[in-house]
Formats: structure tokens, C-alpha cells, sequence
């Protein structure tokens, strides 16, 4: 640090770079105890139930923790959990209904596909393009013929839902070129927050 001819917190800033690292050894023991941590505590199955309650009680909880505990859900690989996000698709908060769907999407949980159709149809924009893109990610070619009329949605945010799908099992050309992408990818991420 005194070579780098730092004096304060803004030269640390400016500098650019890590100035300071832990040794080899204890940056592979801080590696192991986050693995440990992550696998017997984040992870432990007391945990996952604790969520799925969370999940499952809207007297108790409202929306945003719900939300927040079914983006939780997504971190573990389990039947018990892709039950209880398939079971929160019927919450009536549409922001727990938006995030069950991307971590079901997340969990890959082909088996939640009959689920998700229903949202195809949602009045809610943000909803339909999260079911598109889910649907895309579950790589299931039977849904593309439910998928293929949202290419013609009237909602940008839809049309132009990045989905896999549409470059492997839709043959309607993509929007891609009618919309900025990341424009619409970020106002659908702040509307749905």
C-alpha cells in the first residue's frame, strides 16, 4: 500500500485494483467453509421447509417476503420445493406468481410445464413473457404451438421475450430487430419489482 502511495480511502478507489489479498491457505480454508456453510446451512433441508412455510402463509407474510423466499425456493434442487412453487403459481400476488415462474425456470422443472401454460393467456404482460421464457428455457418442443401466437403479442415485452424456444422449435421469425432489447428487458425488470 505505502508503494502505491496510498493515503486514503479515495487513492484506495483509484487505485484499480485488489491491494490486498488473503494468502493461498486461507483463501482455500474461506473457500471450504463457504462450501460447508452453503451445503449444511443455506441449503439443509430445516431450512428449505422453513421457506416452503413461509411461502405457503399470505396471512402471516406479505407479497415481497413471499417473493423474496419463493427466489429463495430456486437454490434447492428438491421435489418439495418445485411442489411448493408450483403450489405458489396460484398465489394471488402476481409478483409471487412472476417469481415462481422464474424459479421454476431456474430449477428446470420440466414437470411444472402444465403450470405455466395457463400464464400464456395472463392479462399481465409481465407474466405472459416470464411463462414465454421459462417455457423457452424448459426446451419442451410439444409447447411450442401455445407459444407461437405470443411472437404477434402486442406487448413488446412479450414479442420480443427472449426465449430459446423461438430459435429451435418456432418457425415464425423473431422481433429481435423491432425492439431494443435491453430497453424492454429493463423496463420489464423495474415494472416488476
Amino acid at each position: 500500500i505505502a508503494d502505491k502511495g496510498i493515503g486514503s480511502a479515495d487513492d484506495v478507489r483509484r487505485a484499480g485494483e485488489t491491494l490486498v489479498r488473503f494468502s493461498p491457505e486461507l483463501q482455500r480454508c474461506e473457500a471450504a467453509l463457504k462450501r460447508f456453510i452453503t451445503r449444511n446451512v443455506y441449503r439443509s433441508e430445516s431450512v428449505m421447509r422453513e421457506i416452503i412455510h413461509i411461502v405457503g402463509d399470505a396471512e402471516r407474510y406479505d407479497a415481497k417476503t413471499r417473493g423474496y423466499m419463493v427466489i429463495a425456493l430456486s437454490h434447492f434442487d428438491a421435489p418439495e420445493s418445485t411442489q411448493a412453487l408450483r403450489r405458489a403459481l396460484k398465489d394471488p400476488e402476481v409478483g409471487v406468481q412472476l417469481y415462481s415462474l422464474w424459479s421454476l425456470g431456474i430449477l428446470g422443472s420440466k414437470e411444472a410445464s402444465a403450470d405455466i401454460l395457463p400464464f400464456l393467456k395472463s392479462d399481465n404482460e409481465g407474466l405472459r413473457k416470464m411463462a414465454v421464457y421459462v417455457l423457452g428455457v424448459l426446451g419442451d418442443k410439444k409447447h411450442a404451438q401455445a407459444i407461437q401466437p405470443l411472437l404477434k403479442d402486442s406487448a413488446p415485452d412479450v414479442s420480443c421475450a427472449p426465449s430459446p424456444v423461438r430459435f429451435s422449435v418456432v418457425s415464425y421469425p423473431c422481433k429481435f430487430h423491432q425492439c431494443n432489447f435491453l430497453e424492454s428487458s429493463r423496463r420489464f425488470l423495474w415494472r416488476s419489482l
